[in-house]
């Protein structure tokens, strides 16, 4: 294998890494989100108050997800980008390639 197609190994998978991050962090806000409107909707059907709808509570998970997610994949393939810049900057301080 040479240099240059393990650095371009390298940076596919800090992007799916970076993309298998942003899928986690939004399933778990949205997942959260869902928990949680469960739970007010059986407090409020129990105290006999109206129903809740989940288009309130939907919204804002999703956009919140949305940006947490980018921000957690995003750091992760910016590490990976910089720690691939700097291994392959050391590597041809070194001579190598």
């Amino acid at each position: 294998m040479t240099p240059r197609s393990r650095v371009r190994l390298a940076v596919i998978l800090w992007i799916t890494l970076g993309i298998i991050v942003w899928n986690v962090v939004f399933d778990h806000v949205v997942d959260d989100a869902t928990h949680r409107f469960v739970l007010d909707t059986t407090f409020a059907y129990r105290a006999g108050e109206p129903f809740l709808l989940i288009k309130d509570y939907m919204p804002a998970a999703v956009h919140r997800g949305v940006w947490l997610g980018t921000v957690a994949g995003g750091s992760v393939v910016a590490v990976g980008l910089i720690a691939i810049a700097a291994l392959r900057w050391r590597e041809t301080r070194r001579g190598r390639s």
